[in-house]
C-alpha cells in the first residue's frame, strides 16, 4: 500500500475516533450490537502472491537491461535483497501467521515486511519497464500490483481484528465495572451478638447424684453355755436368790 494511502487512511481513522469521542460525551451510551469475527486472512493466497513475484523476478535478470552499469548493480543488488528477503525471513513471519491467526502482532510483522518488499519490487518493475524488454516488465509489474492488493486486504484484516478485540476489551471492562458497582451498592450483613439468629438453646448436662448407703454393722450373738462377758467398767449384779 502506498504511503499516502496510508496517511489517508490515518487521517480518516483519527477523525472519525475524535467524532466518536463527542458523541459519546454528549449523548448517552447505547448497547452496540456484538460485531461479528472478521473470516481469517487467505495466507494461501498471499503465498502464491509472492511465489509469482519471485519467478517474475528472475524473468527480468540484469542483463536485460539498456542502462548504464551503475544503474544494472542497483538493479541487481533490488533483485537480491528481496531474493534473500523471500528466502530467508518471510517463510518464518507467514508460518507464525497462520498457526495463530488472531495474533495481530505476527501479522503485523509479516505485514510490515512485505511491505518493504513490494517497495523494492516497484522500483525495480519500474527500471525494468524504462530500460528492459516489455513483455517481462509487464508481467513484474502486474505481480506488484498483485502483492499490493493482497497487503492491503491483510491491512483491512489487521484493522478490523483491532477494533473487535478492543471492543471485546471494553466490554469486558465495563462488565467488570459494573459488577464492582453492584458489590459496593449490596447492603452489608452486620452479627451483633449474633441478633440475626435465634440464640441457641444451651443443654447442661447434670452430674449423676451418688448415694452413699451407710452399710450396718452385724451383731454378734453369744454362743449358748458361755458368759457374756461384760464391758469394762460395767458393775455386776447380784444374784438373786
Amino acid at each position: 500500500m502506498p504511503k499516502h494511502l496510508l496517511q489517508t487512511m490515518r487521517t480518516i481513522l483519527a477523525g472519525l475516533c475524535l467524532a466518536l469521542a463527542g458523541a459519546g460525551q454528549s449523548a448517552p451510551a447505547a448497547a452496540a450490537p456484538a460485531a461479528a469475527a472478521p473470516p481469517d486472512y487467505a495466507y494461501a493466497a498471499l503465498t502464491t502472491s509472492l511465489q509469482r513475484l519471485q519467478r517474475s523476478l528472475q524473468a527480468n535478470p540484469p542483463q536485460h537491461l539498456h542502462a548504464s552499469h551503475r544503474a544494472r548493480q542497483i538493479y541487481q543488488d533490488a533483485q537480491a535483497a528481496i531474493e534473500r528477503n523471500l528466502q530467508e525471513a518471510v517463510p518464518g513471519l507467514l508460518q507464525a501467521a497462520e498457526r495463530q491467526p488472531r495474533d495481530l502482532a505476527a501479522a503485523f510483522r509479516l505485514y510490515r515486511d512485505l511491505e518493504s518488499v513490494a517497495q523494492v519490487a516497484r522500483q525495480v518493475a519500474s527500471t525494468s519497464r524504462q530500460h528492459g524488454r516489455k513483455p517481462q516488465a509487464a508481467l513484474l509489474e502486474s505481480d506488484t500490483q498483485r502483492l499490493e492488493t493482497r497487503l492491503g486486504q491483510l491491512a483491512d484484516y489487521i484493522q478490523a481484528t483491532a477494533v473487535l478485540q478492543q471492543r471485546t476489551l471494553l466490554e469486558m471492562q465495563q462488565a467488570r465495572e459494573a459488577a464492582a458497582a453492584a458489590a459496593r451498592r449490596r447492603p452489608r450483613r452486620i452479627i451483633i451478638n449474633n441478633a440475626n439468629h435465634p440464640p441457641r438453646r444451651t443443654v447442661r448436662h447434670r452430674r449423676p447424684i451418688r448415694r452413699h448407703i451407710q452399710r450396718r454393722r452385724p451383731i454378734h450373738h453369744p454362743k449358748s453355755g458361755t458368759k457374756a462377758k461384760p464391758h469394762a467398767g460395767a458393775t455386776p449384779h447380784a444374784p438373786v436368790a
